[in-house]
Protein backbone atom coordinates (compact mmCIF):
# COMPACT_ATOMS: atom_id res chain seq x y z
CA UNK A 1 0.00 0.00 0.00
CA UNK A 2 1.60 3.66 -0.83
CA UNK A 3 1.58 6.37 1.38
CA UNK A 4 -0.60 8.92 0.31
CA UNK A 5 -3.07 5.68 0.72
CA UNK A 6 -2.53 4.99 4.59
CA UNK A 7 -2.95 8.43 5.16
CA UNK A 8 -6.21 9.11 3.66
CA UNK A 9 -6.52 5.69 5.99
CA UNK A 10 -5.30 7.42 9.16
CA UNK A 11 -7.48 10.72 8.10
CA UNK A 12 -11.04 8.91 7.68
CA UNK A 13 -10.38 6.46 11.11
CA UNK A 14 -9.38 9.42 13.02
CA UNK A 15 -12.93 11.36 11.49
CA UNK A 16 -14.98 8.04 11.84
CA UNK A 17 -13.61 8.22 15.43
CA UNK A 18 -14.71 11.79 16.12
CA UNK A 19 -17.96 11.63 14.83
CA UNK A 20 -18.77 8.14 16.77
CA UNK A 21 -17.46 10.42 20.06
CA UNK A 22 -19.42 13.59 18.47
CA UNK A 23 -22.89 11.91 17.63
CA UNK A 24 -22.61 9.31 21.29
CA UNK A 25 -22.54 12.79 23.64
CA UNK A 26 -25.48 14.37 21.66
CA UNK A 27 -27.64 11.41 21.91
CA UNK A 28 -26.23 10.95 25.74
CA UNK A 29 -27.97 14.13 26.63
CA UNK A 30 -31.40 14.31 25.79
CA UNK A 31 -33.77 17.29 25.79
CA UNK A 32 -30.59 19.37 27.40
CA UNK A 33 -30.72 23.08 27.18
CA UNK A 34 -29.61 23.05 23.51
CA UNK A 35 -33.16 21.88 22.12
CA UNK A 36 -35.04 25.42 23.15
CA UNK A 37 -37.56 23.55 25.77
CA UNK A 38 -35.55 25.57 28.15
CA UNK A 39 -34.82 29.37 27.39
CA UNK A 40 -33.48 32.02 29.43
CA UNK A 41 -35.64 34.30 31.61
CA UNK A 42 -34.78 37.83 33.58
CA UNK A 43 -33.20 37.76 36.76
CA UNK A 44 -35.09 36.49 39.51
CA UNK A 45 -36.64 38.14 42.37
CA UNK A 46 -35.11 37.50 46.05
CA UNK A 47 -37.72 35.05 47.83
CA UNK A 48 -38.43 34.92 51.77
CA UNK A 49 -40.00 31.93 51.77
CA UNK A 50 -37.14 30.15 51.05
CA UNK A 51 -34.16 31.67 52.71
CA UNK A 52 -32.17 31.78 49.86
CA UNK A 53 -31.41 35.30 47.97
CA UNK A 54 -32.59 33.93 44.04
CA UNK A 55 -31.32 37.30 42.64
CA UNK A 56 -28.07 36.34 41.34
CA UNK A 57 -29.30 32.59 39.97
CA UNK A 58 -29.89 31.82 36.42
CA UNK A 59 -33.52 32.42 35.65
CA UNK A 60 -35.14 29.75 32.78
CA UNK A 61 -38.65 29.07 31.66
CA UNK A 62 -39.85 26.37 30.46
CA UNK A 63 -43.74 26.99 28.86
CA UNK A 64 -45.21 23.93 27.44
CA UNK A 65 -43.17 20.87 26.27
CA UNK A 66 -44.07 17.23 24.95
CA UNK A 67 -40.62 15.89 25.99
CA UNK A 68 -38.99 15.50 29.23
CA UNK A 69 -37.33 18.62 31.03
CA UNK A 70 -34.00 18.27 32.47
CA UNK A 71 -32.24 20.25 34.99
CA UNK A 72 -28.78 19.64 35.48
CA UNK A 73 -28.00 23.59 36.93
CA UNK A 74 -29.15 25.81 39.63
CA UNK A 75 -31.69 28.34 38.60
CA UNK A 76 -35.30 29.39 39.25
CA UNK A 77 -37.35 27.61 36.62
CA UNK A 78 -40.25 28.72 35.55
CA UNK A 79 -42.82 26.00 34.57
CA UNK A 80 -46.04 27.27 32.71
CA UNK A 81 -48.05 25.75 30.06
CA UNK A 82 -48.60 22.06 29.35
CA UNK A 83 -45.63 19.59 29.74
CA UNK A 84 -46.47 16.22 28.44
CA UNK A 85 -43.31 14.50 30.08
CA UNK A 86 -41.53 14.72 33.28
CA UNK A 87 -39.35 17.12 34.55
CA UNK A 88 -36.11 15.64 36.32
CA UNK A 89 -34.26 17.58 38.12
CA UNK A 90 -30.40 16.07 39.15
CA UNK A 91 -27.60 18.60 40.31
CA UNK A 92 -25.47 19.21 43.29
CA UNK A 93 -27.43 22.90 43.67
CA UNK A 94 -30.23 24.33 44.98
CA UNK A 95 -33.01 24.66 42.31
CA UNK A 96 -36.42 26.44 42.38
CA UNK A 97 -39.36 25.20 40.54
CA UNK A 98 -42.31 27.86 40.07
CA UNK A 99 -45.51 26.12 38.66
CA UNK A 100 -47.39 29.09 37.35
CA UNK A 101 -50.44 27.67 36.12
CA UNK A 102 -48.78 24.53 34.57
CA UNK A 103 -50.60 21.28 33.60
CA UNK A 104 -47.90 18.48 33.85
CA UNK A 105 -49.06 14.71 32.73
CA UNK A 106 -46.64 12.11 33.15
CA UNK A 107 -47.23 8.34 32.73
CA UNK A 108 -44.65 5.17 33.99
CA UNK A 109 -43.03 7.99 36.22
CA UNK A 110 -43.78 10.88 38.51
CA UNK A 111 -44.20 14.15 36.93
CA UNK A 112 -41.68 15.48 38.87
CA UNK A 113 -38.64 13.69 39.57
CA UNK A 114 -35.73 15.10 42.03
CA UNK A 115 -33.02 12.61 41.49
CA UNK A 116 -30.18 14.79 43.01
CA UNK A 117 -30.38 18.42 44.19
CA UNK A 118 -29.02 20.58 47.39
CA UNK A 119 -32.48 21.88 47.71
CA UNK A 120 -35.46 22.20 45.79
CA UNK A 121 -37.70 24.74 46.34
CA UNK A 122 -41.16 24.28 44.43
CA UNK A 123 -43.55 27.41 44.54
CA UNK A 124 -47.20 27.42 43.96
CA UNK A 125 -48.75 30.23 41.68
CA UNK A 126 -51.96 30.24 40.01
CA UNK A 127 -53.71 27.09 39.20
CA UNK A 128 -51.96 23.93 38.41
CA UNK A 129 -52.14 20.32 37.84
CA UNK A 130 -50.02 17.28 37.98
CA UNK A 131 -51.45 14.06 36.45
CA UNK A 132 -49.51 11.27 36.84
CA UNK A 133 -49.38 7.28 36.49
CA UNK A 134 -46.19 6.03 38.33
CA UNK A 135 -44.27 2.67 38.96
CA UNK A 136 -43.82 1.18 42.39
CA UNK A 137 -40.54 2.63 42.78
CA UNK A 138 -40.89 5.81 42.10
CA UNK A 139 -44.58 5.53 43.79
CA UNK A 140 -45.85 9.57 43.70
CA UNK A 141 -46.61 12.33 41.27
CA UNK A 142 -44.00 14.36 42.47
CA UNK A 143 -40.89 12.07 43.45
CA UNK A 144 -37.56 13.42 45.53
CA UNK A 145 -34.38 11.91 47.07
CA UNK A 146 -33.50 15.05 48.70
CA UNK A 147 -34.94 17.74 50.35
CA UNK A 148 -38.25 19.16 48.98
CA UNK A 149 -39.80 22.78 50.11
CA UNK A 150 -43.24 23.48 48.48
CA UNK A 151 -44.82 26.50 49.31
CA UNK A 152 -46.78 29.52 47.47
CA UNK A 153 -49.98 30.81 47.25
CA UNK A 154 -51.28 28.90 44.09
CA UNK A 155 -53.56 25.77 43.69
CA UNK A 156 -51.82 22.66 43.14
CA UNK A 157 -54.25 19.44 42.30
CA UNK A 158 -52.49 16.46 42.27
CA UNK A 159 -54.16 13.11 40.62
CA UNK A 160 -51.91 9.98 40.96
CA UNK A 161 -52.10 6.58 40.98
CA UNK A 162 -50.30 6.30 44.18
CA UNK A 163 -48.81 8.83 46.52
CA UNK A 164 -49.46 12.81 44.97
CA UNK A 165 -46.20 13.99 46.60
CA UNK A 166 -43.00 11.68 48.74
CA UNK A 167 -39.26 12.67 49.52
CA UNK A 168 -37.10 10.45 50.76
CA UNK A 169 -35.11 12.78 52.48
CA UNK A 170 -37.17 16.33 54.39
CA UNK A 171 -40.43 17.83 53.07
CA UNK A 172 -41.80 20.67 53.84
CA UNK A 173 -45.07 22.13 52.75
Amino acid sequence: MSKNKKIIIAIIIVIAIGLIIFLSIKLSVPNSYENGTITEGDTAQTDTESGIDWSNTDTYTVAGSNEDVFITKAGVYTISGTINGTIYVKTDENVKIVLNNATITSNNKPAIYIENADNTYIEIKGDNTIDATTSENLDAAVYSKDDLIIYGDGTLNITSNYDGIASKDDLTI
